[in-house]
């Protein structure tokens, strides 16, 4: 019996025993989420097989020893997943390894694949499925994203495998990242993908499960949208969400490609106006008024305003314009209706009198979510509109301003929420009770998780003037954001930031490049928390010194320290409205006043000379140049 069951999975690309599983460390548990922690089971159990050849070795002195498999016909996902793998095994061993269709046995094989492509999966991995599956956690207010993965050794297979084919592609980056040593820091291959050479590359990690207590994970770009470089880091990285603006509708197509969903979000209420098959230029009740009865004029005027939420014919004209909208662009799953970029909203006399929100129910000018709540009744009624014509897409909009106060009317199905704390001050976290401006935004989402659990983070982690010269150590307080994100079940962090490219950013004289390096370790570890909350960030700073500047790690180790240190003893109360503090606060306040400013660039200078390869002198010598350029040596 056990010798035809044997047939018939190496039939199916199975073969026999599994390779063995070592015990999860319980010290290591206690402190490490379940949901990421490295999770084994034992495959069913078949006949011995026996290799004829190394089955630990991928590559052995520049020479292919194994074969990445792909189903014909599989999804492009896993395609490019396969492209990924052939592509990092080049760069780390310079060997050429093939893709096939079907495993041999004369080799080690990759299989990458799902379920729908290689429906033995189900038979052999029954448990790793249902967990991957699993989105929620009894007892828990959890629940976790879809593209989870395992990795399992058969012999002389390694399955790479997710339920969804995102999930296999965040697999084959970590089976790269744990297996071949690489980090992906920056889109700029030289200076941002990070690895030692090794003619051998032989495996050792698998055996294990990942999944993240996020359904999304990502950026927005800063108005930057549509950089497909900067978007296959996140990939790579294990995001999975990258805004794109209203005018690229087709953009999400070639994100999906790259394992990346495209998410509509903008300030575009009046745009959504101005392009609807219904509106009438000279009306202007659309519009909110400067003064009693003034209306604002079409033009940049009315930009330092938002629209009349009051006004039915608004309703009906936005909702008509969305709607012509996603008629022409039968692909767009979702498509973002947020207020305007101010906090002045008037029309008269609505705006002075009680506004109906629910038969009977009123909120009344001068109440604390009375904006909020004319605003959301007002998408609702959008929603309605929207949705018996395409009842599957979701509306995105802002929590933001003067509308991040949760309004007082419940929300329609369809409408997903990015919470966007403006005033937040990164000295804390988000549920710091001793900042008074996070406090604020800490209730107001403690009264939004009462309405909805549809909410992804616009924190502005990577938002603020300065950050081509001083990277905020943060790392602590993300942390406690992320986490909190993770416990209360909400959506995932969705962080303002930039783009990775050459494109000067008019501050300095440097380029969009440059931010990325100064504030390169604060953004991997996001990524880092993006997928695992539950991260131990020591740790993670040690690792992305050893492996971003190698032998100089020590003393990156230790200008980090003193960034901290800076960060923690500097005067940092009270820091509403951070995005617009310049370079010259961050740096009187956290460096000058604390006076470490010879002490980062003593030891900046060590570690450049200490540096041993162009890389990492690269990444050394622009934080260098920074704080020498700042606070000049002294005659």
């Amino acid at each position: 019996m056990k010798r035809v069951l044997s047939l018939i999975l190496c039939a199916l690309l199975l073969a026999s025993s599994l390779a063995s599983c070592t015990v999860t460390d319980p010290k290591k548990a206690e402190t490490t989420a379940p949901e990421t922690n490295t999770i084994e089971t034992n495959a069913p159990e078949t006949e011995s097989y026996a290799a004829a050849y190394d089955t630990s070795l991928l590559t052995e002195n520049g020479i292919a020893k194994a074969k990445i498999v792909v189903a014909e016909g599989a999804d492009r996902l896993l395609t490019y997943a396969a492209e990924e793998l052939a592509y990092h095994v080049k760069l780390v061993s310079d060997a050429e390894m093939e893709t096939v269709s079907t495993a041999s046995a004369d080799s080690l094989s990759l299989i990458i694949a799902t379920p729908d492509d290689l429906p033995a999966l189900e038979e052999l991995f029954p448990e790793d499925l249902q967990w991957l599956r699993e989105l929620s956690e009894e007892g828990s207010d959890k629940r976790y994203g879809d593209d989870g993965f395992a990795i399992r050794q058969i012999d002389n297979k390694i399955y790479i495998f997710g339920a969804t084919e995102k999930g296999s592609l965040n697999g084959v980056y970590d089976f790269i990242e744990d297996n071949m040593g690489v980090l992906w820091t920056r889109t700029e291959v030289n200076a941002g993908t990070v690895y030692v050479e090794q003619p051998t590359i032989t495996v050792k990690k698998v055996d294990y499960r990942e999944k993240s207590p996020f359904t999304m994970r990502g950026y927005s770009m800063w108005g930057r949208e549509g950089t497909s470089d900067t978007e296959k880091l996140y990939s790579r990285n294990k995001l999975n969400a990258s805004l794109y603006p209203m005018e690229e509708p087709n953009y999400p197509e070639k994100q999906a490609i790259i394992g990346i969903t495209g998410v509509m979000l903008g300030h575009d209420v009046q745009e959504w106006i101005l392009r609807s098959p219904i509106y009438d230029p000279n009306c202007t009740e659309y519009w909110n008024e400067l003064e009693d009865g003034v209306p604002v004029p079409v033009d940049d005027a009315m930009r330092i305003k938002q629209v009349n939420y009051w006004s039915q014919l608004t309703t009906d004209t936005i909702a008509a314009s969305v709607i012509a909208y996603l008629d022409a662009n039968p692909l767009v799953t979702n498509v973002s209706i947020s207020v305007e970029d101010n906090d002045d909203c008037r029309n008269y006399p609505e705006c002075t009198l009680p506004s109906e929100y629910a038969p009977g129910e009123f909120v009344y000018p001068g109440d604390e979510d009375y904006i909020s709540t004319v605003f959301f009744t007002f998408l609702n009624k959008v929603a309605a509109q929207v949705e018996e014509k395409h009842p599957d897409v979701t509306i995105n909009t802002l929590a933001y301003w003067l509308v991040e106060t949760p309004p007082r009317c419940k929300l329609n199905d369809s409408i997903r929420v990015f919470f966007a704390p403006i005033s937040k001050c990164e000295s804390g976290s988000l549920s710091d009770p001793d900042l008074a401006p996070n406090a604020t935004s800490f209730q107001n989402l403690e009264e939004w998780k009462t309405i909805t659990k549809d909410i992804l983070f616009y924190d502005y982690y990577f938002c603020y003037n300065g950050m081509e010269d001083y990277e905020r150590p943060i790392w602590y307080d993300m942390q406690k954001d992320l986490v909190y994100y993770a416990e209360n079940g909400y959506l995932g962090p969705m962080a303002q930031g930039y783009t990775d490219k050459g494109e000067p950013n008019d501050r300095g004289g440097v380029t969009l490049h440059e931010g990325w390096i100064m504030y390169g370790l604060t953004a991997w570890i996001y990524h880092k928390l993006c997928w695992n909350p539950y991260e131990d960030i020591d740790a993670l700073i040690v690792e992305f010194c050893d492996k971003v500047y190698g032998v100089a790690s020590d003393e990156m180790q230790e200008y980090y320290a003193y960034l901290y240190k800076g960060w923690t003893e500097g005067e940092s109360e009270g820091i509403i409205w951070n995005f617009k503090i310049g370079t010259e606060f961050y740096l009187d306040r956290f460096v000058y006043q604390v006076d470490i400013e010879n002490d980062i660039k003593n030891v900046l200078r060590k570690a450049y000379e200490k540096a041993e390869t162009d890389a990492a002198r690269e990444r050394i010598g622009y934080i260098k140049s920074r704080y020498e350029l700042h606070f000049p040596d002294e005659e």
